[in-house]
């Protein structure tokens, strides 16, 4: 259940990023409508006509259509800078793991790590973080089905017998 919360908590926050920025657009193109045709063209381009009748010649209405980004495409990504250095996280997750005794999820991990403070960030965190444990291989692998786990480690309900065999 946690999950389910834990995903569309995630969506709401993407939406209301989206629903800032097409507001972020909305501004600006009434800032524009005004400078180009003056405070009359407002009132009418709300009800989407965007013709004005303040000089001789009106400009024909048409229909300005915005690209609308869907639901599987990101908004805007950016590069988190703040995010805890590998050299912190990964022996902290370890740590977890190990504490844990079997392998976990990336959002397993994801809240383990930030009920210790270490708090990864991004528009997908929990993708953010299967990134950094990705870039991690020497230290932890991902059990196919299970989750991830120390490399050196064994998990014998896996048949995963760490670096000790060669692995």
């Amino acid at each position: 259940m946690t999950d389910i919360l834990t995903e569309a908590r995630e969506r709401i926050a993407a939406l209301q990023q989206q629903i800032a920025i097409l507001q972020q657009f909305v501004d600006s193109a009434e800032k524009a409508t005004v400078l180009l045709h003056g405070e009359a063209a407002i009132k009418s381009s709300m009800t989407g006509d965007l013709s004005v009748d303040d000089s001789s010649t009106a400009t024909p209405s048409r229909d300005v259509s915005l690209p609308v980004q869907s639901a599987e495409s990101p908004v805007k990504r950016t590069r988190v800078s703040d995010n805890p250095k590998p050299a912190v996280l990964i022996p902290a997750a370890i740590e977890i793991l190990r504490q844990h005794g079997q392998p976990m999820s990336r959002r397993q991990l994801h809240e383990a790590l930030s009920g210790r403070g270490l708090v990864v960030k991004g528009a997908d965190p929990i993708k953010a973080l299967g990134t950094i444990l990705w870039r991690a291989q020497d230290q932890i692998v991902q059990i196919e089905g299970r989750g991830y786990w120390p490399k050196e480690d064994v998990y014998e309900p896996a048949r995963y017998w760490g670096n000790a065999h060669g692995l």
